[in-house]
C-alpha cells in the first residue's frame, strides 16, 4: 500500500520454477577439470538438465563423507516437464542427462531433490532499465524503503549478498 506504482513494477518481473537435485558422487567421477565450477546446458540441447554446478570445485572443503557435491538444475521458463515427475524419476532423469552430457555413468552415493516454484527471476530484454524505473518509483513513493534480492541484478549468491549490502548502505546514508 505504501508504494502501489512500485508494487506494480515489481509484479511484472516473471519467475520460472526449477528443481535442484543435489548429488554426492565419488571424487573425480566426472571428467571435468577442478578449475571448472559449472556448466550451462543450452535449451536447444533438449535435456532436462539446465545447469550443473560442481560445488566441491568451488569450495574444496565441501564434501560429504569424502564425496564430491554436485548441484544439478532442471527446468526453465519453457520447460516444466519435471513437475510431473516423482523425486526418484527426477533423479533417474538427471543421471541419464549427466551420462549423455559427460559420457560416463554416474552412480551417486546420495541424492536430494528440492523443488522451487516461481523462484527464478527471468531477466528479459530491458530488465536493467525496468529495475532502475522500479527503484526510482519506490524512492518517490516510499523514501527509505530499498529492495534487495535475486530479482534485481543477479541470481547468484555473491550478487544477492551485494544487493543486500547496497540496500543497507542506502538505508544508512543520511
Amino acid at each position: 500500500d505504501a508504494a502501489p506504482d512500485a508494487a506494480v513494477l515489481l509484479e511484472r518481473i516473471e519467475y520460472s520454477s526449477v528443481a535442484l537435485t543435489v548429488l554426492t558422487v565419488p571424487p573425480g567421477v566426472l571428467p571435468v577439470p577442478s578449475s571448472v565450477s559449472g556448466v550451462l546446458v543450452p535449451r536447444l540441447a533438449g535435456h532436462h538438465v539446465t545447469a550443473v554446478s560442481f560445488a566441491t570445485h568451488k569450495w574444496p572443503d565441501l564434501t560429504v563423507d569424502g564425496d564430491d557435491v554436485l548441484r544439478v538444475s532442471v527446468g526453465r521458463r519453457t520447460d516444466d516437464r519435471w513437475r510431473s515427475m516423482t523425486d526418484d524419476e527426477l533423479v533417474r532423469t538427471v543421471l541419464a542427462d549427466l551420462h549423455e552430457l559427460f559420457g560416463v555413468a554416474v552412480e551417486p552415493t546420495g541424492a536430494v531433490v528440492r523443488r522451487w516454484f516461481d523462484s527464478l527471476p527471468q531477466y528479459d530484454v530491458g530488465h536493467e532499465g525496468r529495475v532502475g524505473a522500479l527503484e526510482t518509483t519506490l524512492a518517490g513513493e516510499a523514501p527509505g524503503i530499498h529492495l534487495a534480492g535475486a530479482a534485481l541484478r543477479g541470481l547468484g549468491l555473491p550478487a544477492c549478498v551485494q544487493s543486500g549490502f547496497d540496500a543497507a548502505d542506502a538505508i544508512a546514508r543520511p
